[in-house]
């Protein structure tokens, strides 16, 4: 994989978080998104936390790479890279990443209805021991292109040794973003998803993410 593709990745593992959160809070004046660069180093508090996250994840998960942003209400807590993205090659936030409006409002209601995809139960060709009862809930559902998670919307590419989950809990208008690139002796499945998944812990513990 060249650094350009790496990069371009990586690029595009910020966008549905960033273009997301963009389109809901559009009404309230948030500021625009800044390009995507590496904050300075924190000393303390939820940035330093989260960065502490990921080198922890990053040793624990055998991962390469660990790239992330995370903002609260549109402005940045904490962008950083860990590691290499590829032999030789220092990780680095991708630079000049901008994100517009995605979606308009109607737009990003219907993504996000639980009807638009529809919750599955049992029909008369699909018995119940197939189309699960309960299984997609209001709370919990697949919308359009995305997933709904406890209040989060989420998505969660994975292919080739590269993985990434972009998040957004409008309730706090907490957008995460990270991409990982991975070890030949890291575990399965997207390790992105265990990086997200414990900074949104720490960040917002009583919404869990999973």
């Amino acid at each position: 994989m060249t650094r350009t593709r790496t990069a371009a990745l990586l690029c595009a593992a910020t966008l549905i978080a960033t273009g997301l959160q963009t389109t809901a809070a559009a009404v309230a004046g948030v500021p625009e998104y800044r390009p995507c660069v590496s904050s300075p180093e924190p000393a303390d508090g939820p940035a330093r936390e989260v960065l502490d996250i990921a080198r922890r994840a990053k040793e624990e998960l055998h991962l390469t790479s660990v790239v992330l942003r995370v903002t609260v209400d549109g402005r940045e807590l904490v962008t950083g890279a860990l590691g290499e993205s590829m032999t030789g090659v220092p990780a680095e936030p991708a630079e000049a990443v901008g994100a517009g409006e995605l979606l308009s409002p109607a737009a990003y209601r219907t993504q996000l209805d639980p009807g638009t995809v529809g919750l599955p139960g049992p029909t008369a060709t699909c018995p119940e021991t197939v189309c699960l009862p309960g299984f997609t809930t209001e709370a919990r559902h697949f919308g359009l292109g995305v997933t709904v998670v406890n209040g989060w919307v989420v998505q969660n590419p994975s292919f080739a040794g590269f993985a990434a989950v972009q998040a957004y809990l409008p309730a706090g208008r907490l957008a995460i973003a990270v991409t990982v690139t991975k070890e030949c002796d890291a575990p399965g499945g997207n390790n992105a998803d265990t990086v997200t998944k414990r900074v949104a812990a720490a960040l917002a513990p009583d919404h869990p993410l999973g």
